[in-house]
């Protein structure tokens, strides 16, 4: 991502802002804080800390998973190539308030249809932020999260969003799941990230 990042504004001399929808938002955060000034925003649907308990049980298909998250450490390196359906770990149903779209994701080969690496797992549920949000030195971040999301509730997000040292901007979505679909939550999507780049001036 970083070297995405550097090529970004080799090409184009417009800031780089970042947007991170579902685990992406704390992709694009750990990105943003690596990068230094080469990222001038943050935009962001969810930053929930998979290091934490309650995320976990709230991301895992069944919440009784969570509690064995631990015990992929002791998975051997041979093992950890093999592959599982994503919707097998993953809530993937909660990925939206309609069904027929959660479904779509469920389906998905790209998506909850898709399989996955224990190693990867693993380094996913063991990853620390790039840097403490205490420490986040980092450009401008917006979360704009969806306000019915049942995958990862609003509060999970602010859990971690409101320790972040440095400018941040909250918008709620109203009406929306986890990811935003619903005009409603679309509309309030648009009007927040045109205040924000409009506020840090990142046109």
């Amino acid at each position: 991502m970083l070297d995405l990042v550097a090529a970004e504004r080799e090409r184009d001399s417009r800031p780089v802002v970042l947007l991170g929808f579902s685990t992406g938002g704390r992709l694009a955060y750990d990105v943003a804080a690596r990068a230094g000034d080469a990222v001038a925003g943050v935009i962001t649907t969810c930053l929930a800390d998979q290091q934490r308990d309650e995320v976990r049980r709230r991301l895992a298909a069944r919440p009784e998973l969570a509690q064995w998250a631990g015990l992929l450490g002791l998975v051997p390196k041979p093992l950890g190539a093999a592959r599982v359906p994503v919707h097998w770990l993953a809530n993937i149903a909660a990925v939206s308030n309609h069904a027929q779209f959660a479904n779509l994701v469920w389906a998905d080969p790209l998506g909850g249809g898709s399989w996955i690496a224990l190693s990867f797992v693993r380094s996913c549920l063991r990853s620390a932020p790039a840097v403490a949000p205490e420490e986040f030195s980092g450009p401008p971040l917006l979360l704009a999260h969806p306000e019915e999301d049942r995958w990862t509730p609003p509060l999970l997000s602010r859990r971690f969003f409101d320790r972040i040292a440095g400018p941040t901007r909250f918008a709620s979505l109203s009406g929306s799941g986890h990811l935003p679909v619903e005009e409603s939550g679309l509309a309030d999507l648009d009007r927040a990230v045109r205040d924000f780049l409009d506020e840090f001036g990142l046109q």
